[in-house]
Order: structure tokens, then C-alpha cells, then sequence
């Protein structure tokens, strides 16, 4: 799973699984031509004040989120992968402006700073 074997040539179609070798190569049973990596279906898009960094598109590519200065991510969805069935695992990550809460005010009010 998570490998697809492109058109068949000549119109003959037969059975054939690709599996990972211990060095985790994909290969054909029995030896065909290639594999090739199963595309991810859903484009990712950034989140409203932040952005998602993919290294792929393809089965077991991974995409990280992050958020723009001031942002954090508010449901923990900080990474993605593109699964066998060629779907991208979690969900999307939405950021949301800090806020400090009262403890974290008074803790500044009491604060010394210098430049």
C-alpha cells in the first residue's frame, strides 16, 4: 500500500503487489517496470496568520505547521502525513492571536525591564 504502478502497456493487465524491501525500496511481486509514490489527493492551504511548509505531495510526505509572530496553533494539528490511500492524516491547524490570561498580566505588571 501507498504505491500505485502506472497504465498497463500493451492493454495486459495481471495482478501484481508492491512491497517495501528491508531497506524500504518498493518493488513489484512479480518485477514489473516501477512504482511510484500514491499522490495526495487534497492540496494543503495556509491558515489564516500562519503557514504549512510540505516536503511532498506524495504517500509519507509530511507537511508542518506553523504560526506568524503572535499566533499560536489553538487545536494542536502541528503536523500532517500523506497516508497510503493518498489522504493527509489530522487536520488542518488554525492559529489564534495569544491572549494573556490574568496571572501572566499581573506577573508583567510586577516585572522590571531594562534596555
Amino acid at each position: 500500500p501507498g504505491f500505485i504502478f502506472g497504465w498497463p502497456i500493451g492493454g495486459n493487465v495481471s495482478i501484481h503487489t508492491c512491497n517495501l524491501s528491508l531497506n524500504n525500496v518498493p518493488h513489484w511481486q512479480p518485477p514489473i517496470s516501477r512504482c511510484v509514490r500514491v499522490p495526495c489527493k487534497q492540496n494543503l492551504t495556509n491558515p489564516s496568520n500562519g503557514k504549512v511548509v510540505k516536503n511532498g505531495s506524495v504517500f509519507q510526505s509530511q507537511a508542518v505547521y506553523t504560526c506568524n509572530a503572535g499566533y499560536m496553533i489553538s487545536n494542536k494539528a502541528t503536523t500532517r502525513t500523506c497516508t497510503s490511500d493518498g489522504e493527509w492524516s489530522g487536520y488542518e491547524a488554525t492559529c489564534d492571536a495569544v491572549v494573556c490570561n490574568d496571572q501572566t498580566s499581573t506577573f508583567l505588571e510586577n516585572a522590571n525591564a531594562s534596555l
